[in-house]
């Protein structure tokens, strides 16, 4: 349940904060409201992904998220793009690692609560014990992944891209 609660803090703070069915926005595509998604410092402890406290913070920020309105299924459909430098910093050793995680995410949340989630290269993907997937965190530097998370934000399904095609942020600051 603590790993549950937080993911959830971190997907609130890179989904949810975009608002899913705002009020006040720009037209960007016809049906979709767009405004800027801020992105925030997410901070994990030794116990997180890496054998390590790290922090990633963005350095570099002109996301934006386009929402469109509810479906007739009760699904509302958010991408996120745009421009994002973040820097990962191995607390305990002060190493750290810039890189490009301006990859898209397409978000679909579903009526149930349940979210299915697709990122596009480049882009930060991180995993605890126990969860599908492989343990740690990565930076996605081609092709796709795609996640899904039942309604109380449990990592329950996850398919990565083949070899080459991550770079393993634990080991490169560890």
């Amino acid at each position: 349940m603590k790993r549950a609660i937080q993911r959830a803090t971190i997907l609130a703070a890179t989904l949810l904060l975009a608002g899913v069915g705002m009020t006040t926005a720009s037209a960007a595509k016809p049906g979709g409201v767009t405004e800027p998604s801020p992105n925030g410092v997410i901070e994990f402890g030794s116990d997180g992904p890496c054998t390590f406290p790290i922090r990633s913070e963005p350095l570099e920020d002109a996301v934006t998220v386009t929402t469109w309105p509810e479906k007739p299924n009760g699904d509302v459909v958010s991408v996120y793009s745009g421009h994002l430098i973040a820097l990962v910093t191995n607390l305990d050793s002060g190493d750290t690692l810039r890189f490009d995680n301006s990859g898209a995410l397409h978000a679909v949340f579903h009526a149930d609560g349940s979210l299915d989630v697709r990122y596009s290269a480049p882009g930060l993907l991180w995993n605890f014990d126990g969860e599908p997937g492989r343990d740690g965190l990565w930076v996605l530097t081609r092709g796709s992944a795609s996640e899904s998370y039942d309604p109380d934000f449990n990592l329950i399904g996850q398919r990565l891209p083949g070899k080459g095609a991550l770079l393993d942020l634990c080991a490169a600051l560890g």
